[in-house]
């Protein structure tokens, strides 16, 4: 009540005229050190979710992959279909697409002649196992 007898507005905003005694050069996370933003309020990242990572950046997100037995070397596991593979891969804790591509190899092809499918060992030695899938997905 002071204030306002005194003149004061309240709705008047209230600013600090000296700056802070500390500042933030750089975060670190792991092993890993981020910079502070440029000042101009937080840096934005494009966050993208591990399934999706490794869906777009290993051999999973090739046009075939969804028509082929993947056998995942580790704990040999047999999936069918990309998008269960990379679920299981990053609920076991396989992120890094890299990895992930050293992990899991084709087991199984659709068979052009029957349906069913064949052994990638079975396929000619110079076949690519998932453009050999590719070519017998509309079948």
């Amino acid at each position: 009540m002071e204030e306002i007898d005194a003149g004061i507005d309240p709705y008047e905003p209230v600013g600090f005229e000296r700056p802070p005694e500390w500042h933030v050069k750089s975060v670190t996370i792991g092993e890993e050190e981020y910079p502070v933003s440029s000042g101009n309020g937080i840096d934005m990242v494009e966050t993208i979710m591990p399934v999706e990572r490794l869906l777009q950046e290993t051999r999973l997100g090739h046009v075939a992959a969804d028509h082929v037995d993947w056998r995942i070397g580790k704990t040999n596991v047999q999936l069918r279909g990309a998008r269960k593979v990379a679920g299981y891969l990053a609920d076991h804790g396989v992120t890094h697409p890299w990895v992930a591509d050293e992990i899991i190899s084709v087991d199984h092809v659709p068979d052009p002649d029957q349906p069913g499918t064949i052994s990638v060992s079975e396929l000619p030695d110079d076949t690519n196992s998932l453009d050999f899938a590719e070519s017998t997905k509309d079948l």
